[in-house]
């Protein structure tokens, strides 16, 4: 998978009971932790921003959707446009 990274330190995505037991992969994009990215991560975010019922990213999730600006903190609405120019290969790589 396109900006799929082994991502062992646990703490860094949030989880840092994790640290020391788990590696995981890391996919810039994946907003919902699914192992793919597509319009529906774009989606996501866009619900998590507007702070819609029921929209809330994982802390993997909210790392992973971190792609339009390094280290922002925060997915906003231009994570979500970068994710579908991704999905519609306008760009070819998300990875920062």
């Amino acid at each position: 998978m396109e900006g799929n990274t082994d991502y062992p330190y646990a703490e860094l995505a949030g989880m840092p009971h994790l640290k020391g037991f788990a590696s995981f992969s890391f996919l810039y994009g994946d907003a919902e932790c699914d192992e793919d990215v597509d319009s529906a991560d774009a989606a996501a975010i866009l619900r998590y921003v507007v702070k819609l019922p029921n929209s809330d990213l994982s802390p993997l999730g909210k790392s992973q959707s971190d792609v339009a600006t390094a280290f922002s903190g925060e997915p906003d609405s231009s994570d979500a446009a970068a994710i579908l120019r991704f999905v519609v290969k306008i760009i070819d790589s998300l990875d920062l």
